[in-house]
């Protein structure tokens, strides 16, 4: 395995800088030898990570994790990729979290006393969340599955200007109006077949196209659609 750090601790919280993990691979055989084919197994795995401040108040976060190959129970994975990102998520926002995390394990003993305090207190910290408009997004997601491949990506911001965030948990309406949301996903016809059993119903939700199936969904200004057809209102 290797492994390269590059970090500034901002506190105990926030790391800045990249995390790198590497590993050629693994198997793991059942019992205590290491005859026969494996259980599971993988090659050239990676785990990267990077995240930096924008000296505003502001830090975001990249994440990678990428196998060439992963096999368990007669299935192969090939080609996996999973990239996350933040973008613009406030730094008193993580302060405060952490702040409210020590206070609740203050309560350890009390399990139920320390669970409502972090509910209610992750709740009073919404406003400081959203104040610089935070995005969530999961640029690539694919791999191929016995080599049939699937792609996918999304999107989620909220756009705060104008947004009184102390009311939002009030009146969650004006933070529906300020998302942006988009979803996109391709499969192949086979992995449809496979998929659509798991799915049920919700498998008529993807489009036949010339090549696969597809979703697209798209949200802004409270409106959605699905593959280009408008949704019932959400409010």
């Amino acid at each position: 395995m290797q492994m390269d750090f590059d970090m500034e601790i901002l506190n105990w919280m926030v790391q800045l800088g990249s995390q790198n993990f590497v590993m050629p691979g693994m198997k793991v055989y059942q019992g205590n030898s290491a005859d026969g084919e494996p259980m599971a197994s993988f090659s050239n795995a990676k785990l990267l990570s990077n995240a930096d401040s924008d000296g505003e108040g502001s830090m975001g976060m990249t994440m990678t994790v990428a196998m060439e190959t992963l096999s368990a129970q007669g299935m192969e994975l090939q080609d996996f990729n999973l990239d996350i990102a933040f973008e613009k998520i406030s730094l008193k926002a993580i302060e405060q979290f952490g702040q409210l995390y020590k206070d609740a394990m203050a309560n350890a003993a009390d399990p139920e006393l320390a669970q409502m305090q972090m509910a209610m207190g992750s709740t009073a910290l919404l406003p400081a969340l959203l104040e610089n408009s935070p995005v969530f997004a999961i640029p690539d997601l694919s791999f191929k599955l016995n080599g049939e491949p699937l792609n996918a990506n999304a999107r989620i911001a909220v756009n705060a200007e104008g947004l009184d965030t102390s009311t939002v948990m009030m009146n969650p309406q004006p933070l529906l109006q300020k998302l942006v949301a988009n979803l996109n996903l391709e499969v192949s016809d086979v992995l449809m077949q496979q998929f659509g059993i798991m799915l049920g119903p919700q498998a008529a939700m993807l489009q036949k196209t010339e090549t696969g199936h597809q979703l697209k969904f798209e949200m802004k200004d409270g409106a959605a659609t699905l593959n280009g057809q408008p949704l019932p209102p959400l409010f």
